[in-house]
């Protein structure tokens, strides 16, 4: 694999480096965005994708707070992929404890141990909400166009279709949680 594709290595981080100093604001280099793009790689390789997803949404609100556009739109691809990859590590996480705990409350005979496992579900639904409402706010607030707005540059097109389909994944999420079959059963 070559060295500037891999997201481990030094020339990935100098390549991003470099995406992030063509995003400039007349002449002002935006060495927070630096920090904020290392440490969202650095949090990435080892594995802490909460702080991982913190520093993308702080990123996010940071450059459109600061009117940052480039072509691409607010966010360069490797940013894009970044903040992509965080919230589905998140999110993925979340989601493998909640299939854990919905199999272990539909097999368990014992009162007891049904309510701990419906605590813990509930805990982990309220969890992927929270954080699909976040993902989704973010989305609408700083990187998807405003309604009625159709992007005319191809760069910004296929950014505005990474968004959407973004969104219609955790749009997916929330509805499945909350048509989840013991979620209804319980709650009737």
């Amino acid at each position: 694999m070559n060295p500037a594709e891999n997201p481990r290595s030094d020339l990935y981080f100098r390549n991003i480096v470099f995406e992030t100093a063509k995003n400039k604001i007349g002449s002002v280099f935006r060495v927070e965005w630096l920090k904020m793009s290392f440490g969202c790689i650095s949090a990435e390789q080892l594995e802490m994708y909460k702080e991982m997803k913190e520093t993308m949404k702080q990123l996010v609100e940071t450059k459109s707070k600061e009117g940052a556009q480039s072509v691409q739109g607010l966010l360069s691809e490797d940013e894009r992929n970044l903040l992509s990859v965080a919230y589905k590590n998140v999110v993925g996480q979340r989601r493998t404890s909640w299939r854990i705990v919905c199999s272990l409350e539909s097999k368990t005979d014992d009162e007891w141990k049904h309510k701990i496992c419906k605590e813990f579900r509930e805990q982990i639904e309220g969890e992927l909400k929270e954080l699909c409402n976040e993902i989704i706010t973010l989305l609408e607030d700083h990187l998807l166009p405003k309604e009625g707005e159709i992007p005319e540059q191809e760069p910004l097109m296929e950014t505005a279709v990474f968004f959407f389909k973004m969104k219609g994944d955790y749009l997916r999420l929330a509805s499945l949680l909350i048509h989840n079959p013991l979620h209804r059963k319980t709650t009737v």
